[in-house]
C-alpha cells in the first residue's frame, strides 16, 4: 500500500475460509471512524491519522484506545501538553502542535478500557437509554447482551416476539422487567 492508500483499521483477525470477522478492537475503531467522517474529516486524513497514531501510540488498533482525540472537522489531535497545563494539541495530520480550547468527549462515551493497556473491555452503545445492554467481547461472542447476566439481547427479544409480554420475558431469563423492556 503507498502511505496514503494504508488500511485504517488492522483487522483483528484475519480471512478464514473467505469469510472476515469484525473483531471487537474493529469495532471500536470502527465506530471511531464513522464518528469522525460525520464530522467531516475525510478518509485521506483519516489514514494519515490511522499511521501517525499507530507510531505515536505503538499499538495496532490506534482508534480503539483510551486516547482522548478531538476534531475540528478536517484534522484530528491528540492532547499533547497535559502536564505542563497547557491545552497543546497534536495535530495528527499535519504533525504541527496548536491550541485548541473544546475537548469532544463523546468518543469514550459508554466505553470502560483496560488500565492497563488502555484498550477498551466494553461498550454500552446507548447508555442513556439502554444503560444495560453492553457489548462485550468475552461474552455472547461479542453480540449485545444485558449486563447483569449477559443473556444475549436477541433471546430476549425472540422470547417477546413469541409472548409479546415483558414481565414473562424477565422471569424466563431470572432478570427485572425493566432490563427485559432494554434488551427488548
Amino acid at each position: 500500500h503507498p502511505k496514503d492508500m494504508a488500511p485504517l483499521v488492522n483487522r483483528q483477525y484475519k480471512v478464514i475460509d473467505g469469510q472476515q470477522t469484525v473483531g471487537f478492537f474493529d469495532l471500536m475503531e470502527i465506530r471511531s471512524i464513522n464518528y469522525f467522517r460525520k464530522k467531516g474529516v475525510s478518509l485521506k486524513n483519516l489514514r494519515k491519522v490511522a499511521i501517525n497514531l499507530r507510531n505515536e501510540l505503538k499499538v495496532d488498533h490506534p482508534f480503539s484506545t483510551n486516547t482522548k482525540l478531538v476534531t475540528d472537522r478536517r484534522d484530528v489531535f491528540i492532547h499533547s501538553a497535559e502536564e505542563s497545563g497547557d491545552n497543546i494539541l497534536l495535530n495528527l495530520v499535519t504533525k504541527q502542535h496548536t491550541f485548541y480550547e473544546v475537548w469532544e468527549q463523546f468518543l469514550e462515551l459508554g466505553i470502560t478500557f483496560n488500565m492497563e493497556t488502555g484498550l477498551p473491555k466494553n461498550w454500552v452503545p446507548v447508555p442513556r437509554d439502554f444503560p444495560d445492554v453492553m457489548v462485550d467481547p468475552r461474552f455472547a461472542y461479542g453480540h449485545p447482551t444485558i449486563s447483569e447476566n449477559h443473556v444475549p439481547t436477541s433471546a430476549l427479544f425472540k422470547l417477546w416476539q413469541a409472548e409479546k409480554n415483558l414481565k414473562i420475558v424477565g422471569d424466563w431469563f431470572g432478570i427485572e422487567k425493566s432490563l427485559a423492556k432494554q434488551a427488548v
